[in-house]
């Protein structure tokens, strides 16, 4: 009985932390790290649909992408951003590839995206849609701190990005 109630106590206390849990900065998502190269990229995630181009378009010197799609998909769903070689921006459009950061994935609702890391740094209203998960017009959130970028639509995410803000700017 002691051992149980001993059991139960450690339960209670591990659940309580991990309810106050503060977040963290991020710097991984699919298993892509900041600052890993193009031939890092390609051994997580394996041959890309397509190389070259970038994403964001918010670098400009030595800027390079690498993109994931599945198989039929008419949109890419992984962007991997590089900036003099070196990975800058992760971004995740596609809800198939379950990404997760902190109990936010694509699909989360925007309340809990403000119950785990706060009010964002920067709320920015874009014009293009993601047709993943919704055609109406983005908003972006931006969390400085954390490393991280969501992009909401209807009340959900709709896309999650793990920037290097020192190399994109914010």
């Amino acid at each position: 009985m002691r051992k149980v109630m001993i059991f139960i106590l450690l339960l209670c206390l591990a659940l309580t932390i991990s309810v106050y849990a503060k977040p963290k900065p991020v710097n991984k998502l699919l298993g892509v790290k900041l600052g890993d190269t193009a031939a890092q990229v390609k051994k997580v995630l394996g041959k890309p649909a397509d190389e070259g181009s970038t994403f964001g378009g918010s670098i400009s010197k030595g800027e390079y992408g690498i993109d994931y799609e599945r198989p039929g998909a008419d949109r890419y769903g992984i962007v991997i951003d590089l900036n003099d070689g070196k990975v800058v921006i992760i971004s995740v459009i596609d809800p198939s590839y379950k990404a997760n950061v902190q109990g936010v994935k694509v699909g989360t609702d925007a309340k809990t995206v403000r119950k785990i890391f706060g009010e964002p740094d920067v709320k920015k209203t874009n014009e293009y849609t993601n047709p993943y998960i919704s055609n109406t017009p983005i908003v972006q959130w931006k969390y400085y701190k954390y490393n991280l970028g969501f992009d909401i639509a209807d009340g959900k995410v709709d896309s999650i990005y793990v920037y290097d803000y020192s190399v994109t700017g914010r």
